[in-house]
């Protein structure tokens, strides 16, 4: 279950793992970020692409995902550690954990 919001908009500190149905429930609220019928086998292989960084991903989606074990590029702390950092003031923060269930990838 995703934790309700801080007052600052953040998500109290730690990883909160949710299903498909419950990002929808949460974070699906207009139809850019509709999340209906999602099957992770039919994901388009863009998500897995790195060669340019993610230049795939934001020519395909205007958007990007990160995997959560590379280290960022600045600081070389894992992505699963680096997001869980407010950029502006530095205070620990949470994050939402997707499982995608039956790829075999994680």
């Amino acid at each position: 279950m995703i934790s309700e919001w801080l007052p600052n908009g953040d998500l109290p500190p730690g990883v909160h793992p949710a299903t498909w149905p419950e990002i929808e429930k949460r974070l699906a609220f207009n139809p850019r970020r509709d999340l209906q019928n999602v099957d992770d086998a039919q994901l388009d292989p863009v998500f897995w692409d790195f060669s340019q960084g993610r230049v795939a991903q934001k020519r395909r989606f205007l958007s990007e995902f990160f995997p959560a074990q590379p280290p960022e590029g600045a600081t070389g702390r894992a992505f699963v550690n680096f997001f869980q950092v407010n950029k502006l003031t530095g205070e620990p923060k949470g994050i939402v954990a997707i499982k995608l269930g039956g790829s075999g990838r994680k």
